[in-house]
């Protein structure tokens, strides 16, 4: 039978004619590589594990998160949000056949179609990597542009207990230090399915 001989110590820190020093240096790199490659999967799968899902059916209906308690928020539409229309007494008004908005996040896309009571389609969009669809810091994000001169961000993610959905929108701005954005509002919908 063969056997195959090999020193007692196998591997870099062990190799002949490596000084002491070197040694020394060789292992505080690969100690140092460890590390960082612990920590890059730690930070990998801490960002993959908050990756929000905010697939659901939610009710067309929603809130806008005030800052004054003493004033009633007004209702929104979310299909008139997705429309670019902010003001919410013209949004409820011209979306006013929409009853649910039905989102599907999958890892790389986010289709939303929108449907009025009797459950017809009404609309229909979907985004992906590369017109502006991602997962960061816990919110799916995707963007709008109006007449490619104004453009919004919208964040969306679900509420702790998942009951609801918090869509924040912001609207991009240029500026001489790089792109800003300035918030158009924070609302809440309700999950219906």
């Amino acid at each position: 039978m063969l056997e195959a001989r090999f020193p007692s110590k196998i591997g870099p820190l062990h190799l002949p004619g490596l000084g002491e020093f070197s040694r020394f240096i060789l292992m505080k790199t690969l100690r140092l590589k460890s590390v960082i490659t612990l920590g890059l999967l730690t930070l990998w799968g801490a960002s993959v594990a908050t990756a929000a899902n905010i697939s659901g059916t939610y009710a067309d209906k929603g809130t806008m998160v005030t800052a004054d308690a003493s004033v009633n928020p007004p209702e929104v539409s979310l299909h008139a949000l997705l429309g670019l229309e902010f003001n919410p007494d013209i949004g409820l008004m011209n979306y006013a056949l929409t009853e649910t908005v039905e989102i599907t996040d999958w890892d790389d896309w986010l289709e939303i179609i929108t449907r009025n009571p009797s459950g017809t389609e009404i609309s229909k969009s979907r985004w992906g990597p590369q017109n502006g669809f991602s997962h960061q810091n816990g919110y799916a994000v995707f963007r709008l542009a109006k007449n490619n001169d104004e453009f919004y961000s919208f964040l969306m993610k679900p509420a702790a207990d998942g009951s609801a959905m918090e869509l924040r929108i912001y609207k991009v701005q240029p500026s001489a230090l790089g792109p800003g954005a300035n918030n158009i509002g924070t609302y809440f919908f309700v999950k219906t399915k």
